[in-house]
């Protein structure tokens, strides 16, 4: 299943990236893989510019990020 899934991945990965689009966002921003979906792509190879965020699905969300960076500053 574990191979299976990296496959998936890099298969949906393929799909993005070849929007020309998408390509641009990568190129010109960081971008953020999170939910649960992101534990298949953890093992993926990615840009430098591109985080996964593959623990704790709940921050999959606006708000769970929010919570996150106020708990790491030591605000929340």
């Amino acid at each position: 299943i574990k191979s299976r899934s990296v496959d998936w991945f890099n298969d949906v990965w393929e799909r993005l990236t070849s929007r020309q689009a998408f390509r641009k966002v990568v190129k010109y921003m960081d971008v953020i893989i999170a939910g649960g979906g992101a534990r298949f792509a953890l093992e993926a190879a990615l840009d430098a510019n591109v985080k996964v965020f593959g623990q704790a699905p709940e921050f999959a969300n606006v708000m769970g990020f929010a919570k996150e960076i106020r708990r790491e500053m030591g605000e929340g």
